[in-house]
């Protein structure tokens, strides 16, 4: 929408309404493409309503090699899931197992979606292997 200095304010103007914006003589563009910027960021990073939320759920955080380990999708408001396992290897399982052979931190992702991943939103769990 224009808008348009009226003394020292803007005026937004739109259909129904017309926000004034308090001026001093010292705010510069800088200042007003900051702020600008500033709100757009806020907006953006508003999760929405109902959105899904990604959480992954272990019994334990520390293993020793060979031990199965198994990672649960506690997610809430979700219709798909995928999983990446620390080999690379995916699943679409809503519970996954994994050997470890070797110690060393393992990371686990899952991706949970709303309707065909077209929101799709990625969570991580990282275990311990011990020798």
């Amino acid at each position: 929408m224009p808008f348009k200095p009226v003394g020292s304010r803007l005026s937004w103007l739109s259909p129904k309404s017309v926000l004034y914006l308090p001026l001093k003589s010292d705010c510069t563009m800088k200042q007003m493409l900051l702020l600008t910027v500033f709100a757009v960021l806020v907006l953006i990073s508003c999760r929405r309503p109902g959105a899904p939320e990604p959480l992954i759920c272990s019994d334990r955080s520390v293993y020793q090699v060979l031990d199965t380990i198994k990672m649960n999708n506690c997610s809430k408001n979700f219709s798909k899931q995928r999983w990446i396992l620390p080999d690379g290897s995916p699943s679409t399982l809503e519970s996954v197992y994994y050997v470890a052979q070797n110690p060393g931190i393992y990371t686990f992702k899952l991706y949970v979606s709303d309707d065909d991943f077209v929101n799709e939103y990625e969570t991580m769990y990282q275990i311990q292997v011990n020798p």
